[in-house]
């Protein structure tokens, strides 16, 4: 009686990104770096500029070079001594003509990209922790946003440097030292982190206030998560589109995307050190490692966990924002997030004669990567 039972419960579809293969052939192909540079001292913050296609390195020696990304390659273009001592952050603007460092010397260092000359430098009354170019592309008057090592305020200077006390200070939104900053384009919105493990969005156009295009209510998001798991957060990166941020956190070791206008966590993916383990154990990981190979690997990854290290591992997105790549004990990884599969250790990939592949060889994609205690950086290439 009745209607009749189905025999087994329908398959559910495995989601799938259009375009996915154009998408990844767009990124570096080949298994192994091709090149490698270096400075004289172990490398610490690498970035690409966004539209002016400048890589520019900066070393614990307080050295910073620029190179001009070239039809193959990158060109070497001019080397600064920018601070007597350690670069701690370093911020290129979402225009890409701005770039600044910031130094243990207590100075600020502001370049042009496009002419790679050094404009100017502020002094401060501190040793600064962060900073973030906060002004949207094509704005009139830059904005350098810069925080305290032991305080909980930022800073807000002018960025062309004319000026060298800050013209608005931001001291009741954060309880503990605000130690990551990131600037969304799309909202003309900071999300800034403390060392308690808040995050907090302002806006330098709504009177530093959170803007209105974002969520209305802080207790809707999930911008508390961790705050309630007692993590740091490593790193922030805004995704290009800025409707996603991504955050990797210690000691959990996780990497945490969020929906950047409701604030809502869309993906959790755990790397942690006993994860790694199991599944070496179990025979699960993405690649077998060779046991005292194994142990060698998780010795370098417990040297990040150091208050030096622990800032200096971050996660880029590809230019469409459906792929986070970071590094890990087996390479690094490009992960689709739209999918949850990982597409690429870096890095095999099958090769294809689909046509619209070939552009890629044309556009010549390079990623580049530093490694714990070196002083060289390495190149992806096709």
């Amino acid at each position: 009686m009745g209607p009749q039972l189905p025999s087994q419960l329908p398959h559910s579809k495995r989601r799938k990104l259009p375009h996915e293969k154009l998408h990844v052939s767009a990124l570096p192909r080949s298994t192994r770096y091709s090149k490698s540079l270096m400075h004289r001292e172990q490398l610490t913050f690498i970035t690409m500029t966004p539209f002016t296609d400048f890589l520019i390195t900066s070393s614990a020696d307080g050295v910073v070079k620029f190179w001009k990304k070239v039809s193959e390659g990158i060109e070497f273009v001019k080397e600064f001594r920018a601070h007597s001592g350690e670069i701690l952050s370093v911020s290129v603007s979402a225009d890409g003509r701005s770039f600044a460092t910031a130094g243990a010397d207590k100075s600020i260092k502001i370049f042009d990209v496009s002419t790679f000359d050094l404009l100017a430098a502020i002094t401060t009354e501190y040793i600064p922790r962060a900073i973030c170019w906060i002004h949207k592309r094509g704005a009139s008057q830059p904005l350098l946003a810069i925080s305290d090592e032991v305080n909980h305020t930022i800073q807000i200077y002018d960025g062309t440097g004319d000026k060298q006390a800050p013209i608005h200070t931001i001291s009741r939104l954060h309880r503990g030292v605000v130690h990551l900053m990131a600037f969304n384009n799309a909202y003309d919105c900071v999300i800034s982190a403390d060392e308690d493990g808040m995050l907090e969005y302002w806006s330098p156009s709504n009177n530093y206030e959170k803007p209105d295009t974002v969520f209305e209510f802080k207790s809707s998001t999930n911008l508390y998560e961790l705050k309630k798991a007692k993590v740091i957060p490593a790193s922030l990166t805004v995704s290009p589109t800025g409707a996603q941020v991504a955050i990797a956190s210690f000691p959990d070791r996780k990497i945490r995307i969020f929906d950047f206008p409701t604030g809502k966590l869309y993906r959790t993916y755990d790397e942690s050190l006993q994860i790694l383990e199991e599944m070496q154990q179990a025979g699960t990981a993405l690649q077998k490692l060779e046991d005292v190979e194994f142990g060698r690997r998780i010795g370098a990854e417990r040297e990040l966990e150091t208050p030096a290290l622990r800032n200096k591992a971050n996660i880029i997105f590809d230019e469409t924002g459906h792929f986070i790549i970071y590094g890990s004990m087996l390479g690094t990884k490009v992960l689709n997030t739209y999918t949850n599969r990982v597409v690429k250790v870096y890095v095999a990939m099958a090769a294809s004669n689909n046509p619209l592949l070939q552009e890629s060889e044309a556009r010549d994609p390079i990623l580049f990567a530093t490694g714990i205690g070196k002083a060289r950086f390495y190149m992806f290439t096709n």
